[in-house]
């Protein structure tokens, strides 16, 4: 059975008295350990398919199977618990908490975990750090951080909870490209090491070329699924004109 099953799924956003379909009808399957890129321009519908992907959002119509269930019309509070315990984040912005340290941040997921003592929360986080590369600057703040440590906390705390999904939303964006690169090796030996499903959205080829399976999005289809880089990009170069 494939992680992730959608079926027909669209979204439709209404403004004022239009109707804005952000995606149309979208089937795909994912499968465990699968390193994805989600591409296309502005208003392609590949945020919109983001957060349905990470249960952020909820699909207009359509099926959506995680794991086995059927999440597409859970209430909020079930998406909640189903994100928690399925998918980890990492965002452009880091979005971490500037008065804790780096490792009072990674264990921030492990608070909703009963079955983990405080002690244990405390030495998982560690173990993240460690995995990340980040072992000397655990008590270190987000400001005493370079934006590279500060990502790679960020994917420390993703990793917190041992989530079948690692959702990255422009993980780059705001890196230089020597930092880029090192991050995204680090994607790459966790798609090498583990089973999560990899999920990168991103507009940036260079990014896109490290995953195994390249999805373009156009007008809230996908209009390429293929594991073939130059395919994909031509694909996106031929719609900008």
């Amino acid at each position: 059975m494939p992680l992730v099953e959608l079926q027909d799924i669209g979204r439709a956003y209404h403004l004022e008295e239009q109707e804005i379909h952000a995606l149309r009808s979208v089937t795909l399957d994912l499968e465990r350990g699968e390193y994805v890129a989600l591409m296309g321009p502005s208003g392609s519908g590949k945020s919109t398919l983001m957060n349905i992907l990470g249960c952020l959002d909820r699909p207009s119509r359509g099926r959506y199977h995680l794991d086995g269930r059927q999440v597409a019309h859970m209430s909020k509070s079930a998406l909640a618990r189903i994100r928690n315990e399925k998918i980890g984040f990492v965002f452009q912005s880091f979005n971490l908490l500037a008065r804790t340290s780096a490792l009072e941040n990674v264990m921030l997921p492990l608070v909703y975990s009963p079955r983990l003592s405080s002690a244990q929360r405390r030495e998982k986080a560690k173990v993240m750090l460690d995995r990340v590369g980040l072992a000397d600057r655990m008590k270190h703040h987000p400001g005493q951080l370079s934006g590279g440590q500060q990502q790679r906390v960020a994917i420390a705390r993703a990793l917190a909870n041992d989530p079948a999904i690692l959702m990255a939303d422009e993980p780059t964006g705001n890196l230089d490209s020597r930092t880029s690169r090192d991050i995204m090796e680090l994607f790459d030996r966790l798609s090498e090491e583990t089973e999560i499903t990899i999920i990168v959205v991103t507009h940036d080829a260079h990014v896109a070329r490290h995953a195994k399976r390249l999805l373009v999005l156009m007008d809230g289809l996908v209009l390429r699924d293929t594991p073939d880089h130059e395919e994909a990009i031509a694909a996106i170069q031929q719609q900008a004109y």
